[in-house]
């Protein structure tokens, strides 16, 4: 709720702005373009992640449930060398999942993982490092400020924090909705 009242804030401030600065903003766009590139590839950077966000929890899934047999079975396969970098990655997720239990970090992993775009912190670690390394260099590349290139990237941060939470708030009504009233 305090997100939707926030957005409404923001669209209506923003609105207003545009109509009140109109002939400036439509008299300059001409001179914006490097921005509104910046912003656009941004984007385009952030979409190009999500299937390697995506492989990864496949990846972590499939790893997940073939462990799960191995303990019903009580079968458990010898490490081999394919397999070390998946320890690997146990590991950081381990470390990871300390470093995400405090602030803001646990709300936005909690979000992450209702959202269903994966259950481990490295996924979402990977996203943050590539929204914001990807947005300022971009950003920086067309717009060629570094002032504007990080607010790009908040920008871009601001999108997908709202995108994971909205994500996370519509499954949660999903699962909510299939219970019948008690």
């Amino acid at each position: 709720m305090p997100f939707r009242v926030i957005g409404i804030i923001v669209y209506v401030v923003v609105l207003f702005t545009a109509w009140l600065f109109r002939d400036t903003l439509f008299g300059s766009l001409s001179a914006s373009i490097p921005v509104l590139l910046g912003i656009t590839a941004g984007i385009i950077f952030f979409i190009a992640f999500l299937p390697l966000v995506e492989n990864l929890r496949g990846r972590e899934l499939r790893r997940v449930w073939r462990q799960r047999l191995e303990e019903r079975d009580g079968l458990a396969r010898p490490m081999t060398w394919w397999q070390s970098p998946s320890f690997l990655i146990q590991r950081i997720n381990s470390t990871l999942n300390n470093v995400f239990q405090k602030g803001i970090g646990r709300t936005l992993l909690g979000w992450w993982q209702d959202a269903g775009f994966g259950s481990q912190p490295l996924s979402l670690l990977i996203v943050l490092i590539g929204i914001i390394s990807g947005g300022s260099v971009v950003g920086y590349l067309f717009i060629g400020s570094t002032l504007l290139s990080g607010f790009s990237t908040l920008l871009l941060l601001i999108g997908f924090i709202t995108l994971t939470y909205s994500r996370a708030r519509m499954q949660r009504q999903l699962f909510q909705d299939q219970f019948p009233g008690v």
